[in-house]
């Protein structure tokens, strides 16, 4: 998919209207935002990236939401069969029992809850004016992706600098390791052991966009922006 939409309720900022996101836009390799806008109404603005950005940022945040959809459509299979009208309704004690047994577990089912991860990502424009959109982890992985791809040589840049801090960080845990607490050696040991994980994720990112920016033919040297 080219194209995400997002709706208003995922919007804050200084923007209150949706907002329309184009993807490698007319295979220019630039992510166009339309804010607003629709039939026979102008967009609000419209900012081309990575162009028009000076600021991206991004928070994820978990949110506990209830799980209706396989419940409800088990009620239904239930229904279109005549399982429930059948046997678990049928008159008598085994059957009025069945029904109840029907309905609790169908209420247990209705009421399952999980934690969702979400994405807050906030954009600052040249123009000063700041957008905020909430993602879906599966839409921002697509938006982060793509905004990566594009500005690829900043991006290996960051992640180089990134890999290097967290392997700095590694050898001075061990080298500290003897000389702190057997309390503080235990957080010590946990936290090389999230840092051993960063390490290949950061790296096959990396590799895997570096893939997706040469087929998409993005420059990829870093531009030299200083003054001559």
């Amino acid at each position: 998919m080219s194209t995400l939409i997002a709706l208003k309720s995922q919007v804050s900022g200084e923007f209150e209207d949706q907002v329309t996101i184009d993807y490698n836009q007319k295979k220019t390799n630039k992510i166009q935002l339309k804010i607003g806008g629709g039939f026979f109404k102008k967009p609000v603005a419209i900012y081309t990236l990575p162009d028009d950005i000076i600021s991206y940022t991004y928070e994820p945040s978990e949110r506990e939401e209830e799980s209706l959809g396989k419940g409800l459509l088990k009620l239904g299979l239930m229904a279109a069969t005549g399982e429930m009208t059948s046997s678990a309704f049928k008159d008598g004690k085994s059957g009025s029992g069945a029904g109840a047994a029907v309905l609790g577990a169908a209420s247990l089912r209705m009421g399952t809850t999980s934690k969702n991860t979400y994405i807050n990502v906030t954009l600052q424009f040249k123009d000063k004016r700041i957008l905020c959109i909430e993602f879906s982890s599966k839409d921002w992985n697509k938006f982060d992706t793509d905004m990566c791809v594009i500005t690829f040589p900043s991006y290996e840049k960051d992640t180089v600098n990134q890999i290097n801090a967290v392997n700095q960080q590694i050898d001075e845990i061990r080298n500290s390791f003897g000389d702190i607490s057997k309390e503080e050696q235990k957080e010590a040991t946990a936290t090389l052991a999230s840092l051993g994980k960063m390490l290949p994720t950061l790296s096959t990112t990396l590799e895997e966009r570096r893939k997706i920016a040469i087929k998409r033919k993005v420059p990829m040297l870093l531009e030299d922006n200083s003054e001559t």
